[in-house]
């Protein structure tokens, strides 16, 4: 898609007129490449030097084009040399505003190609929902995220996806095409084929990839190398810091949203607690240290808490109350092999 599909949302951000649903649709589009975010400012640019100056006539369209398309392929132009006719800046306003007049004009006739080629999809009343894209993957996004991409993913020579927030991937693997995933803040996540997690949220600190399966490229700053990522690791980055670490974690349950549910293979029995905390949204104190490093197995698959908590209790002899403040006691307990 050429740069003048955009350039209607982007004037009519300038000018005031942009609907909230064309703003997330044009910081979507910006977010797919530097590229994209550069020709914006470009134009934001020609905008501010002609002081927002815009002829007051009524414009005919199809006219008007006609006539800017006949005058740019003439073979030839006769200029007229008028002194002081002008000054620079004066020059520079004509010029600015007749490269507006021409892109708008541009982004008129292609305004609605532009709605019917990219995709946005914004999850808000659900907990999850999956996207089927073209080129074969899959997309869980998590309530709250959103993505960007074009129809045409499967025949572009690369396969862009823009991401705010968390979702899910199950990437078809095709080496010719790499898949990317444009973050918010201009970094980006690159694979060929494989399952992860990621999580960049607005607003908050820590953002992270986790992978299921396969090999993942975290860049999580535009311009910056960041981390290679294997089967089973976990990539995270600081805002705070502007650094990134690269974690083993005990459990994968930072899917837990996209699988409905938690798995536990040997987990100690304090990872296990602080998982159900995490997915629950719950408090559970366990009194006996002792206990802290017990192996745990079980899936917990569409559990209430109160009965994965049972569970996890009956696993260890533990004796489980709720007191006032609604956090789980865990007392007692022994370590089974």
């Amino acid at each position: 898609m050429q740069q003048q599909d955009y350039t209607w949302l982007i004037i009519k951000e300038l000018s005031g007129d942009i609907t909230p649903d064309e703003a997330t649709a044009l910081k979507a589009w910006m977010s797919l490449s530097p590229e994209n975010a550069r020709t914006a400012e470009d134009i934001r640019r020609s905008w501010n030097a002609a002081d927002h100056w815009q002829p007051q006539v009524n414009i005919d369209l199809d006219r008007d084009f006609e006539k800017i398309t006949a005058r740019i392929n003439e073979p030839e132009l006769t200029v007229v040399k008028r002194p002081n006719a002008f000054s620079t800046r004066q020059l520079l306003k004509v010029a600015a505003s007749l490269a507006l007049l021409l892109l708008a004009v541009w982004g008129m006739k292609s305004y609605q190609i532009f709605k019917q080629n990219v995709i946005q999809v914004a999850v808000q009343q659900e907990d999850k929902r999956r996207i089927d894209l073209p080129d074969g993957s899959r997309v869980w996004l998590r309530k709250g995220a959103e993505i960007a991409y074009n129809a045409n993913l499967s025949t572009s020579n690369t396969r862009e996806i823009a991401l705010i927030g968390e979702a899910y991937f199950e990437v078809a693997h095709n080496p010719e095409k790499p898949f990317r995933i444009t973050l918010n803040n201009g970094g980006h996540v690159e694979v060929l084929g494989t399952e992860f997690n990621v999580q960049a949220i607005p607003g908050q600190d820590e953002w992270s990839v986790l992978v299921q399966s396969g090999k993942v490229r975290f860049d999580p700053q535009p311009g910056q190398r960041g981390l290679i990522l294997q089967k089973g690791q976990r990539g995270v980055f600081s805002h705070k810091t502007a650094k990134s670490a690269l974690l083993q974690p005990t459990t994968m349950n930072e899917l837990a949203w996209q699988r409905d549910g938690l798995s536990f293979v040997s987990t100690p029995l304090a990872a296990v607690i602080q998982d159900m905390e995490k997915y629950y949204g719950c408090k559970i104190r366990l009194d006996n240290q002792a206990v802290t490093n017990c192996p745990y197995t079980a899936p917990l698959v569409n559990q209430r808490v109160e009965t994965a908590i049972q569970t996890l209790a009956a696993s260890f002899d533990l004796q489980m109350t709720r007191n006032e403040e609604g956090v789980f006691v865990l007392k007692g307990g022994v370590c089974k092999e």
